[in-house]
């Protein structure tokens, strides 16, 4: 099957042995793997004017603690990802549109330079990335005022071009854009009055939860929605209406009028799978991505799916870690290896109870070495078991403290644990499953507490695992921490309950530029004196050209704590 287009295309076919579609994270580390196992003929669709993706206006800090071992920025992430495509002089076409695929590899781009373009290409790395759902797609009653955004799209005001979209905000959904979102509108002198999220658990990962509503008093009120948007030229104000936790709609009578000016919707994402659709690739109705094998293949050989247009990741370093698999793949694709994700001779993975989707779904039975299986969980479960199922007999089980929708889960399996199954069942089961099961500590406290002491129960922001810490305090002290698993928890604990920490990142002016750089500290900063940072901050004025890593201001606030830029202005 194929997408057809209409428009003529002047010019022979460009032959190239590698295409890959899309310039996000994903993209680029697909580009770089394949040439790193001796592809020389790779080129890389961009639409936007520059490579990095979703990452460019992802200013916060997060980034980087699986894949470079540092805690980065978004745009410092995707620069050294850029740089590393730029070492191996990979082109990259920017401002380049796809517009369609077919399974046989023919891939149709339009850019300003070049007008329409056809490439027939010896393989293909998808790296589409995905897209915010709507209000549209939510079915909101009320009018249509200014003043209601996508949470991304509100992200691009504030932190591309210095806009704020709003001053009394009311967030519905709590993705990890959101979240992150409503810590940027507070640091810029927004009111976020409260996040909403229809079901019974958050959205996003639990560090987000920390660091970006309780550090601020943002109420998270869960089972809760909007029923209503009031205002004609603008937002005036939504109903706002608990959900019956058994049917999942609003109850009667439960509304209440919140008056705002701003709504924010952070309500999931969607992978961006059109031209994948289109050319008739085995879809997933489960992840909403591609059918593929353990080598990223999907149902038309030689054509490979990874990050967001796969299946929705909480974190950017997995989306690169699946680029690196996808690149390496096409490699030896083009080496001669054969396969595909529609292939017969394969074993079939499906999710069982409790689980939403597994990727992937199907591993060849000739597959050597371990296979790496990514899910979600359809809710939330503490002291949870992940049990593999193999024709009916248990392959391997997994413990976990907890497992949550938002977080995604992976589990690594050598193939001769299921040599010569029809079919493999990744499922879940659990001691308790609850609304408040998030909210469960995984570590049981003291039974009694020595005099004088008192009891912290933390989740450890230290990194994305986000452990649930029970700590005790006595004069002063930390006598015991349970529950962290490396010992970074430890110290973050010991500091959390002493003296918290966190790392700033924030916006400077830039002279003679329409476009503000994004900075954040070195180091992590006392979370009592962010306020006085952003402020010392907000008086600086940078002077041309800003370079990412550039120290651009020294001991802000007599902390010790240098400012960096994360991005260039040049």
């Amino acid at each position: 099957m194929t997408c057809e287009n209409t428009t003529p295309i002047t010019g022979e076919p460009i032959y190239r042995d590698l295409v890959v579609i899309g310039g996000g994270a994903a993209g680029l580390a697909a580009a770089a793997s394949a040439y790193d196992n001796g592809v020389r003929d790779i080129v890389i669709l961009e639409r936007e004017g520059a490579t990095g993706g979703i990452l460019k206006q992802c200013i916060h800090n997060g980034f980087g603690l699986h894949r470079f071992d540092e805690e980065l920025a978004g745009p410092e992430y995707a620069l050294r990802e850029a740089a590393r495509v730029a070492e191996r002089n990979i082109e990259v076409r920017l401002n380049t549109m796809v517009l369609s695929l077919t399974d046989d590899r023919r891939v149709v781009a339009v850019s300003p330079d070049e007008g329409l373009v056809e490439y027939v290409a010896g393989a293909v790395v998808l790296a589409m990335g995905s897209r915010e759902r709507t209000r549209g797609m939510l079915g909101i009653a009320g009018s249509r005022p200014a003043g209601v955004y996508t949470a991304g799209t509100a992200q691009q005001f504030t932190n591309l071009r210095g806009i704020l979209p709003g001053r009394e905000v009311v967030m519905l959904g709590s993705g990890d854009i959101g979240l992150i979102m409503a810590r940027r509108l507070v640091y810029e002198g927004a009111h976020v009055k409260m996040v909403l999220n229809r079901s019974h658990f958050s959205g996003g990962l639990k560090r987000n939860i920390v660091q970006c509503l309780d550090d601020y008093g943002i109420p998270l009120r869960l089972s809760h929605t909007i029923t209503r948007i009031h205002g004609r030229a603008r937002l005036t104000g939504v109903d706002v209406a608990r959900v019956d936790p058994a049917t999942k709609k609003p109850i009667p009578g439960s509304e209440e009028f919140v008056p705002c000016d701003t709504l924010l919707l952070s309500v999931g994402l969607l992978p961006e799978n059109e031209l994948t659709r289109a050319a008739g690739i085995a879809m997933d109705r489960r992840s909403n991505g591609a059918l593929v094998d353990e080598t990223l293949s999907t149902s038309a050989p030689g054509i490979f799916s990874c990050g967001n247009v796969l299946h929705i990741h909480d974190l950017v370093d997995f989306v690169s870690e699946e680029g690196d698999r996808a690149g390496e793949s096409a490699a030896r694709y083009l080496a001669g290896a054969e396969g595909a994700a529609g292939s017969a001779d394969v074993v079939r993975v499906v999710p069982g109870d409790g689980v939403g989707y597994v990727v992937p779904q199907v591993v060849h039975k000739d597959a050597q070495g371990q296979v790496t299986f990514r899910f979600r969980s359809r809710d939330v479960y503490k002291k949870a078991t992940i049990a593999v199922v193999a024709d009916g007999e248990m392959a391997k089980t997994f413990r976990r403290p907890i497992v949550l929708p938002a977080e995604m889960e992976s589990v690594k399996l050598p193939v001769e644990a299921f040599a010569g199954a029809s079919e493999l069942k990744i499922s879940l089961d659990a001691e308790q499953v609850g609304a408040r099961a998030d909210q469960a500590a995984a570590a049981e406290p003291a039974e009694q507490l020595p005099e004088g002491a008192v009891a912290h129960d933390l989740v450890c922001i230290s990194c994305p695992v986000g452990c649930m810490i029970h700590a005790v305090e006595q004069d002063g002290k930390i006598v015991s921490v349970t529950g962290n698993t490396c010992r970074r928890g430890l110290k973050y604990a010991e500091g959390e309950v002493l003296d918290p920490q966190r790392m700033v990142t924030c916006l400077v002016d830039v002279e003679e530029s329409a476009m503000p750089a994004s900075v954040r500290t070195e180091r992590t900063v006392p979370k009592r004196l962010i306020p006085d940072v952003l402020a010392e901050l907000r008086r600086v004025t940078l002077t041309k050209p800003v370079r990412c890593g550039d120290v651009v201001f020294e001991n802000v606030c007599g902390t010790g704590v240098n400012v960096v830029a994360t991005k260039d202005v040049l």
